[in-house]
């Protein structure tokens, strides 16, 4: 694309020069002076195309870096936000397991059974665990909880 544009740019001077050749006389000093000129503003030219080509690589590849960088931070966001509400889950499991089994052995020492006392307690946890997994594993509240930690 730059060669393309040199090209452009070369091709207009060397009209720009076949129309001030016309217009100017034909002595030797119009000559050199055109000369001159025309030399001094193909290479004028040319650097600045090269700077300017060179400059919106450097702005594209900057853009890019710099999309991959909030990417980066929003991805991160939304992992830790999740290893963090699964740890907690993870955690609060493990007190409500141990909770069930000193429920069901407290229940199991009342009606003198160790089995149905973990039946009954087996059977209201389910249902406890079902209630908790509805209000709080919405599709609403989960889309809500990470578009909030997308929006950078």
């Amino acid at each position: 694309m730059k060669n393309s544009i040199k090209n452009i740019l070369l091709e207009s001077l060397k009209a720009a020069e076949k129309t001030l050749e016309a217009d100017l006389n034909k002595d030797e000093d119009s000559k050199k002076v055109t000369q001159y000129i025309l030399h001094f503003f193909k290479f004028l030219g040319i650097d600045i195309i090269e700077k300017l080509v060179n400059e919106g690589k450097v702005y594209i590849q900057h853009q890019v870096h710099e999309g991959i960088h909030k990417a980066t931070i929003v991805v991160s966001k939304v992992v830790s936000s999740l290893i963090t509400l699964l740890t907690g889950f993870l955690i609060i499991c493990v007190g409500l397991i141990f909770g069930a089994v000193a429920f069901s052995l407290w229940i199991g020492s009342l009606i003198g059974s160790n089995a149905l006392g973990f039946l009954i307690a087996g059977g209201l946890w389910i249902i406890v665990a079902l209630i908790a997994v509805k209000i709080l594993f919405n599709k609403k509240r989960l889309e809500k909880i990470i578009s909030e930690k997308i929006k950078y």
